[in-house]
């Protein structure tokens, strides 16, 4: 292949990489910034649960709003989405971030008024 050809080739190459890239970037930030979306009304409760547990940092409700979840999960009342990330709040605030994990909370719960309202 001649010199000219192969660097036009090689340059098509570049720029087709650095689209796709851009676009796969595109995709990422839409989607992290898009938020979680809306949970069912069980998990909504559930949230409402935890933000006033962190909100007191007790570790005995805590415990227990744990064990109410994990029933309504065992049952099938919530998706597995809706666990993974009610456990993920239920993480941080065994792990002490409490603050961090009201606010995580109180994002979502925002979120869900404004999907009400979208």
């Amino acid at each position: 292949m001649p010199k000219s050809k192969q660097l036009e080739s090689s340059s098509k190459t570049r720029w087709t990489a650095i689209a796709c890239s851009a676009v796969v970037l595109v995709v990422l930030s839409w989607y992290l910034m898009s938020g979680y979306g809306k949970i069912s009304a069980n998990a909504y409760q559930y949230a409402r649960s935890l933000y006033s547990v962190c909100n007191q940092r007790d570790l005995n409700r805590l415990e227990k709003v744990v064990a109410m979840i994990e029933t309504d999960f065992r049952e099938q009342k919530i998706s597995d989405r809706d666990h993974q990330y009610l456990m993920g709040l239920v993480r941080k605030a065994k792990a002490g971030e409490w603050n961090e994990a009201q606010e995580s909370i109180r994002q979502l719960l925002e979120a869900q008024i404004m999907t009400e309202s979208g």
